[in-house]
């Protein structure tokens, strides 16, 4: 079958990296005892079931990672600027009515979860590209995502406007990389047809790349970074700020940074608010945030491997998304508005073969008429050979609800007044985000004013 005509592509210094979309194929890979080979060894083309932005995404950064034959030589250090790392991608909704129908939801909205996705194989291009010492001969690292700082939307992303997708390295630490990304719209909606080259801004992510030791896995440094313009500067300094916010917000998680007194008085309260219904039914405007839990179980399957054979964090990402959409969703019985994801670190890897369970509370939600709903969703993978079960990743997600009939969540145990202090906090920290951003989240908290 014939490949069709490039409609997106993916920006690499000067020259454009075209890429079309896929041709569904049956695909014959076995050995000579007619068994599958190892997951390892597996064309992953063959396999993959991602988005046509990740799957283009993830061939350039195949070249990028793969050891040749014989490579022996040490990886070198090089100077780079966030130029160098720089990378872009489209998404013709206006015009590829088969790419938008990849990323509808049943309401023809955009499925954010798979926006993720995008983002995530983004962050991981754009890492590689700065790691890269342009040596064939000497031994690729391997990036992991170590967390996602936030994602904030700044205005709702419509399925019949083309959205552009950027990005570079904007910080660099010892092993670290800061990659600083943005999805917009042209002004008209049309990419082909945008008469004064303005773009709407529609979404803001930061993620925090790792490099580590293709054979020890051990942390190893990564390439040096020059800033040049006033801007590149300017985010380099923000960077370094950040990298100590994050060390502090790590401190402040419920989990080592007890209620201060202004949080023991609200818990209080809402044990006062609680306690005539402690045998009996809520009201209607009340919900115990027990009864708010929502659970999905997946079994890791190869097809939502990344290319370093682990699973997928774009995959985990989207998962916990809408398992947290539908747990808001069903809170204000509307459809949620998502408006920011606060905070996500990447604990551990999850194997391919193990049960995942994620779940999901509504942390923090004080009823109409605040509209606003934070859910939180824990994932644990479960090794069933072993029985080994651990924690691998914590979401919050912020979303906005239409609803006037929003009950407020009660917590009722000591383990989920902690959970509600959490999602206080990160409400708080959201706000003055937004205010210093002007994100769709401060527009919705000026409206409860």
């Amino acid at each position: 079958k014939m490949l069709r005509t490039p409609v997106r592509g993916c920006l690499q210094g000067r020259r454009w990296l075209h890429f079309c979309s896929p041709v569904l194929r049956t695909v014959n890979v076995r050995n000579k005892d007619n068994h599958p080979p190892p997951i390892s060894k597996r064309p992953q083309a063959e396999l993959r079931q991602r988005t046509q932005i990740t799957n283009a995404l993830w061939k350039e950064r195949a070249g990028l990672a793969d050891q040749p034959s014989g490579a022996e030589e040490p990886h070198s250090l090089l100077t780079k600027t966030p130029r160098d790392s720089e990378c872009v991608a489209y998404l013709p909704f206006a015009e590829d009515l088969e790419l938008r129908d990849e990323y509808l939801t049943y309401v023809n909205t955009i499925r954010v979860g798979k926006i993720l996705e995008d983002l995530d194989a983004l962050a991981g291009t754009i890492s590689y590209r700065h790691a890269d010492d342009n040596n064939p001969r000497s031994q690729p690292l391997t990036i992991v995502t170590a967390s996602v700082d936030r994602i904030d939307l700044n205005n709702k992303l419509l399925p019949d406007r083309d959205l552009r997708l950027r990005g570079h390295v904007t910080y660099v630490g010892n092993s670290s990389m800061e990659v600083t990304m943005a999805i917009d719209s042209p002004e008209s909606g049309n990419l082909s047809d945008n008469p004064t080259g303005r773009h709407v801004p529609m979404l803001n992510a930061v993620f925090t790349m790792v490099a580590r030791s293709p054979l020890t896995q051990k942390a190893c440094t990564v390439n040096r970074l020059q800033p040049e313009t006033d801007q590149e500067k300017a985010d380099f300094a923000a960077g370094e700020r950040n990298s100590k916010l994050r060390r502090e917000r790590a401190q402040r998680s419920a989990s080592k940074m007890p209620p201060s007194p202004d949080e023991s008085v609200l818990i209080h309260q809402l044990f006062l608010q609680a306690q005539p219904f402690a045998r009996s039914s809520l009201p209607q405007n009340m919900v115990w945030m027990a009864d708010t839990e929502m659970t999905s179980v997946r079994v890791c399957q190869p097809q939502e491997r990344n290319i370093h054979n682990k699973i997928f964090g774009g995959y985990l990402m989207r998962e916990a998304f809408e398992l947290a959409w539908a747990n808001a969703y069903n809170m204000g019985h509307k459809h949620p508005f998502f408006l920011c994801l606060d905070d996500i670190t990447f604990q551990r890897p999850v194997e391919i073969g193990s049960i995942l369970y994620l779940t999901s509370r509504v942390a923090y939600c004080q009823g109409s008429p605040s509209n606003i709903i934070i859910v939180s969703v824990t994932a644990e993978s479960l090794v069933p050979s072993s029985g080994e079960r651990f924690q691998t990743n914590t979401f919050f997600f912020t979303f906005m609800s239409d609803s006037t009939t929003i009950p407020r969540v009660i917590p009722k145990y000591y383990s989920e007044n902690m959970l509600y202090v959490d999602g206080l906090r990160r409400f708080e920290l959201s706000k003055a985000v937004a205010e210093a951003r002007g994100t769709s989240l401060q527009y919705y908290v000026n409206k409860e004013k």
